[in-house]
């Protein structure tokens, strides 16, 4: 019974991890596309350093995570 409630843990922990990591993304998508039309009219900037912002903080945090157990 406890490898069933630990592996449940995991999977509420992770896939709730997974779903921050798709709208974190999705986010930074339909923000940097916004702001690219506002302010840079001919270059698409924000929609690229957006995102890769994220995922790179997401990353950290779940190294951080990790590396803690």
């Amino acid at each position: 019974m406890k490898k069933t409630r630990d592996n449940r843990y995991l999977l509420q922990k992770y896939g709730g991890l997974a779903f921050q990591f798709v709208g974190g993304i999705a986010i930074g998508i339909f923000l940097g596309k916004y702001l690219d039309g506002k302010i840079f009219h001919s270059r698409a900037l924000l929609i690229w350093i957006l995102p890769l912002l994220v995922i790179f903080v997401l990353l950290y945090a779940l190294i951080k995570d990790v590396m803690k157990k």
